[in-house]
């Protein structure tokens, strides 16, 4: 959904307390030969596993940490402490952990990401930092290096959502007409984080699933040559690790996803999750690119999330939104995603309006602050966002005594629509309705703290 995501933050609360604190203040929750799993202090009930699914998880961690020794050797450098709680963030700090957990999200969210950071770096050493490290088009969630999609092919192996993955990277490719690896590696194809994760993902897959793990293993411990270039080291990487050029790997994976049959219900329900994954991270890259102090929130837009909540739902029911079985019925979530879409420009533009008045009221422009807050105004009704409309409201009233009054009559005299009132009053019944679909993606973001 994982890197879930993000559509990611991590709070910062996490840039001046290392997570080795939490480690030692959390009440301990389950304890096995590899695991301490705690909670942090003061969490909220639902963020916290209970004892029984405490010690389902540590059972789980335990299988994942015996495959992956059988498969690559080498042993564990001592306990991972994973710690739930505290604001659905997640990160990596020395040997602990911070994982997701939510009681009223499926099972599979209850995280295991950034274990893998720590078991791979146990057990195959740290990855070479130039090798498959690929910063995306706008909007992106983060660079994409060799660890990370990793640390999510596994995650969504132990998850059974291998074989979905390769379905939906044919679907992913075809969509994107993808073109070679070495292409979008030189930087020459400007794809999005979203358009070439699982593609990414579905190769490095290949490679586990039909070479030996010795291979992998090799691929990993590459000692990188930092005179050349990302893709002259994979290049020369692949070279050494699998005795094969990396065009002759790719025409192989290739030829595996040509093999697997699409269905017209899957292509929909693959094209489906491409789109509405693309609109969230505009949306979301609108909204984090904001450069004034008062800034529009993403959970504020209470129609915007409204409407994205049908297809939030269904996305959040399975690892990634990678489903084990396809959509049937459509009609509702298309119609629910072309509201969206409008909704979003309409977020696009309240979200200009709000940085323009700002430096409008720096410039002491009055007369054209006092018609964008006007303007601004009416946008935050429409998206159903409230928090704002006090300070728009005061801005207005301080403006009426700076802007001629003819000024003010013609604005006025254009009226407000009955349905701004009408919008107002549906309240904040969407505001959760995005929150599950950013919550897998914020594992797309991991914080390594050293030491």
């Amino acid at each position: 959904m994982g890197r879930k995501q993000g559509f990611l933050i991590i709070f910062l609360i996490f840039l001046f307390i290392p997570l080795n604190c939490y480690a030692q203040n959390g009440d301990v929750l389950c304890t096995s030969e590899h695991f301490i799993l705690k909670a942090f202090p003061g969490s909220p009930s639902d963020a916290i596993p209970s004892s029984k699914e405490a010690q389902e998880f540590c059972n789980f961690y335990e299988r994942v940490i015996e495959e992956l020794r059988g498969k690559f050797g080498g042993e564990l450098k001592g306990k991972i402490t994973v710690v739930f709680g505290g604001k659905q963030a997640q990160g990596t700090g020395g040997r602990t952990v911070a994982e997701v957990y939510s009681s009223k999200l499926p099972l599979y969210n209850f995280g295991t990401h950034e274990i893998f950071h720590v078991a791979l770096e146990d057990l195959l050493g740290p990855p070479p930092p130039l090798l498959l490290t690929i910063r995306p088009a706008p909007p992106f969630w983060s660079p994409l290096g060799l660890e990370e999609l990793a640390c999510t092919v596994f995650e969504l192996h132990f998850w059974e959502r291998s074989p979905q993955l390769h379905l939906y990277a044919r679907v992913y490719q075809e969509l994107n007409n993808w073109p070679s690896l070495e292409t979008i590696l030189s930087q020459e194809a400007k794809f999005t984080f979203q358009e070439m994760e699982f593609p990414l993902e579905s190769f490095i897959t290949y490679l586990l699933e039909n070479y030996p793990p010795s291979c992998f293993k090799a691929l990993w411990q590459y000692k990188a040559d930092l005179a050349l270039s990302p893709t002259l080291n994979l290049q020369k990487a692949i070279q050494q690790a699998y005795g094969k050029p990396l065009a002759k790997l790719e025409e192989e994976w290739r030829s595996s996803l040509e093999k697997i049959s699409v269905e017209s219900d899957w292509y929909k329900t693959v094209s489906f999750h491409r789109e509405s994954q693309l609109l969230l991270a505009t949306i979301s890259s609108q909204i984090t690119a904001q450069a004034e102090p008062i800034k529009i929130q993403l959970d504020s837009l209470t129609q915007l999330n409204e409407a994205l909540k049908p297809i939030a739902k269904i996305w959040n029911s399975a690892p990634y939104g990678i489903l084990v079985q396809p959509l049937k019925d459509f009609s509702t979530l298309e119609e629910n995603l072309v509201r969206a879409k409008e909704l979003s420009k309409k977020a696009e533009k309240a979200i200009q309006l709000l940085q323009v008045v700002q430096r409008n009221l720096g410039s002491q422009n009055w007369n054209e602050a006092y018609g964008n807050f006007y303007e601004l105004r009416g946008s935050l009704i429409a998206l159903g966002e409230q928090s704002l409309l006090p300070w728009v409201d005061k801005n207005l009233e301080e403006l009426k005594g700076k802007v001629p009054p003819e000024l003010v009559r013609s604005l006025e005299e254009r009226g407000f629509p009955w349905w701004g009132w009408v919008l107002i009053g549906c309240g904040i019944a969407g505001v959760l309705g995005l929150g599950g679909w950013l919550f897998l993606r914020r594992r797309r973001i991991h914080k390594k703290e050293k030491g």
